[in-house]
């Protein structure tokens, strides 16, 4: 019965008008609405850029071998550190958004999203002579320890083209956050929909041109800026009143960005350590084809554990919102829903890969993995989805209410462990590794997050509501 009661309210937001959210029930219901909204359309993006992604990597394998594509894979992991060129104003712009949004305060939103893009655009141009610098003065060879002189020029290129691009794109990327803060997360994920697709448009010209390595990374990574010019123009048609406003610009306005965005700031460099330091630590004790193979598996575990975040990422600003107007017991209730969520999809995928993992690689490359995964790859790999999902969940609920800065040393200790299990287990026992060292740094994450929500809320006194 109760089950029926369940599904019965999940059909009854599921609708396109908005409701009235000039009661409590009501603000209830519409945010449940958008957060439907936003999750249905997560899951079909989800899928669609997975599939999209499925389909690339056998063809750039194929046209690179796993040498160049592993190359490609480490180059992009380094680029990625360009996320820190904003300072997490981006990041910052979504929670001080949120808030405004909780508040119904549009023109302290106007004055976030102008400072916010200046401040964005100022740093972009500042990175763009460093970055051309690191490109032609790195030591690639070392770092990445290069024997054939022409993988090194390679190296030093890719990285070239790709820092450059996504230097450019860091400013035109904070309209997303908007989208993100106001529920309508729909909307962002049809953009990267067109990002995917014109990533996948790229790499088969590439293919078909018979280009070089470099003019394939560009032509991948265009992609996400000329989706992101697109979501402009949505913008302006979704919410007209979110505008640039010039003299909205001012110490308070970049002061309450800068109190989200230097905490996150700091946790993105541990968050990179944990996450984008994996391929070059490969590189390093490994090979470049373990490097690829991993990768291959890591499109395996992106698109089971994005299914999972399009079903949580839609709460977080419905959570901020009701906090901001204190109606905690709603924002208790739907922290328990998409931890049970996020959760609950990830058990059949991993089943199903315990079982026939190894075949379903050689049916979509038509190669294996160096050496069988195995039964034993394969249980570290789900254990590791479970454990990871359950530390993300509780720390992206904490991030939304801007406790941020409690985080930075479990963030730091999660890396620590993950490369230094990394380079002493990866020579010995190969991937399984990889997973063994995220799932232990999960453990303690998972208990101090789920302590320090106990005491936000039931505390507070409102666990039973």
């Amino acid at each position: 019965m109760n089950l029926l009661v369940r599904i019965t309210q999940i059909f009854s937001v599921l609708r396109l008008t908005p409701f009235d959210t000039s009661t409590e029930d009501g603000r209830s219901k519409e945010r449940y609405r958008l957060i439907a909204l936003s999750s249905s359309s997560s899951l079909v993006t989800k899928l669609a850029t997975s599939l999209i992604g499925l389909v690339t990597v056998p063809l750039t394998i194929n046209y690179l071998g796993k040498e160049l594509f592993g190359l490609w894979m480490v180059i992009s992991s380094l680029v990625v550190w360009m996320q820190l060129a904003d300072f997490g104003i981006i990041n910052g712009l979504a929670n001080a958004l949120s808030e405004a949004h909780g508040r119904d305060d549009k023109i302290a939103a106007c004055g976030y999203f102008t400072s916010a893009l200046v401040a964005t655009l100022v740093t972009s141009i500042l990175c763009l002579l460093p970055m051309v610098l690191l490109a032609l003065w790195l030591p690639w060879g070392s770092i990445l320890k290069l024997q054939d002189p022409s993988l090194v020029q390679l190296a030093s290129d890719c990285f070239l083209v790709a820092g450059l691009v996504f230097v450019v794109s860091l400013p035109v990327s904070v309209v997303n956050k908007v989208f993100i803060a106001y529920q309508l997360g729909y909307v962002a994920n049809l953009i990267q929909i067109i990002t995917s697709f014109l990533a996948l448009v790229g790499v088969l010209l590439a293919i078909k041109l018979r280009l070089s390595l470099p003019w394939l990374v560009f032509l991948v990574s265009v992609g996400p800026v000329l989706g992101n010019l697109a979501s402009w123009f949505i913008l302006y048609r979704l919410l007209p009143w979110c505008h640039l406003e010039w003299q909205l610009i001012n110490r308070s306005a970049l002061h309450r960005v800068a109190h989200s965005s230097i905490p996150l700031f700091v946790f993105q460099v541990g968050a990179l350590l944990v996450n984008q330091m994996v391929n070059v630590v490969i590189a390093r004790v490994g090979t470049l084809t373990m490097v690829s193979d991993y990768n291959i598996l890591l499109k395996i575990y992106m698109l089971i554990f994005t299914v999972g975040v399009s079903f949580s990422a839609p709460f977080y600003p419905a959570i901020r919102e009701a906090y901001e107007k204190n109606e905690r017991g709603w924002v208790f209730r739907s922290i328990r829903r998409v931890i049970a969520v996020r959760l609950g999809v990830l058990f059949l995928p991993g089943i199903i890969l315990l079982l026939v993992g190894d075949r379903l690689i050689q049916l979509w490359i038509h190669q294996p993995i160096s050496g069988e995964f195995g039964l034993f790859g394969w249980a570290s790999f789900m254990i590791c989805m479970l454990m990871s999902a359950s530390s993300s969940t509780l720390g992206e609920i904490l991030t939304s209410l801007d406790d941020i800065w409690s985080q930075i040393k479990i963030v730091f200790l999660s890396a620590f462990i993950v490369i230094v299990f990394m380079y002493v287990f990866i020579p010995k026992i190969g991937l399984m590794a990889i997973y063994l060292a995220f799932s232990i740094s999960s453990i303690y994450p998972i208990y101090w997050g789920y302590r320090k929500l106990r005491r936000k809320f039931f505390e507070a006194g409102i666990g039973s509501t």
